[in-house]
């Protein structure tokens, strides 16, 4: 993920000013491959990442064997690309095939702010 962070870093000049991720013990937790990649590109492709004011947010967290995933970002105004949901419901239904119940996907979603929150019991 910090990779495809750097290159996007490399498009985008003004995400000087993003949160990286923060690194929490990981070891013992798998999540399907490309999850986090998924998250991250959406942000890319449908946030508004050139305004400092309001960068991407990456958190990882390990609570009480759960661990949590979330992406937020500022969207786009009226410039928005199209979107048709595939890639968040291909990733929720990924999650329900390997985790079945263990595991939610929540979007949150106002005017101005898009958030994804992926949370896995283990």
């Amino acid at each position: 993920m910090q990779k495809h962070q750097k290159t996007a870093q490399m498009r985008f000049a003004s995400l000087s000013g993003s949160n990286p991720p923060t690194s929490p013990n990981l070891f013992g937790y798998a999540i399907p491959p490309t999850s986090l990649l998924s998250l991250v590109k959406n942000a890319f492709k449908h946030g508004d990442l050139q305004d400092q004011r309001y960068p991407l947010e990456i958190c990882l967290e390990v609570t009480n064997n759960q661990l949590s995933v979330t992406v937020k970002n500022q969207k786009r105004g009226e410039a928005a690309l199209a979107s048709h949901g595939y890639g968040l419901r291909n990733l929720r239904r990924r999650l329900e095939i390997v985790y079945g119940d263990r595991a939610a996907l929540a979007i949150e979603e106002t005017e101005t702010v898009f958030k994804v929150t992926i949370n896995i019991n283990f």
